[in-house]
């Protein structure tokens, strides 16, 4: 499945994450086929109670350059809606429109 970012927004968190910039993309994708898709991506079997899974992606710009971060899958309303994920420390210059996204594998993460 081919997916690429439509459009970015950078949102300045409050409270105890002040000072954090979260980006928000919109991907080209409807959210419940997106949600399907993601359903299918092997997980971790064990989780520790102190442990989290997160997505890590592979980020493709226009200009061909890879990155690799964690994104966070928006809950969304709405069957025609398209999907969102969200990016915690890239920036909207980071992830030009058209950037290709590609789901990699759920990884554990302490808290």
């Amino acid at each position: 499945m081919k997916i690429r970012i439509e459009s970015t927004e950078e949102i300045q968190l409050r409270g105890d994450n002040r000072g954090k910039t979260l980006l928000v993309a919109k991907l080209d994708v409807l959210y419940y086929d997106f949600i399907r898709f993601d359903a299918r991506m092997p997980r971790p079997s064990h989780k520790a109670h102190h442990e989290q899974l997160r997505l890590r992606v592979k980020l493709t710009r226009p200009d061909g350059s890879k990155m690799e971060p964690f994104a966070s899958i928006a809950l969304v309303n709405g069957k025609q809606a398209p999907a969102i994920v969200s990016f915690e420390g890239v920036l909207a210059s980071d992830i030009p429109a058209s950037t290709e996204v590609e789901l990699l594998r759920y990884e554990t993460h302490a808290v």
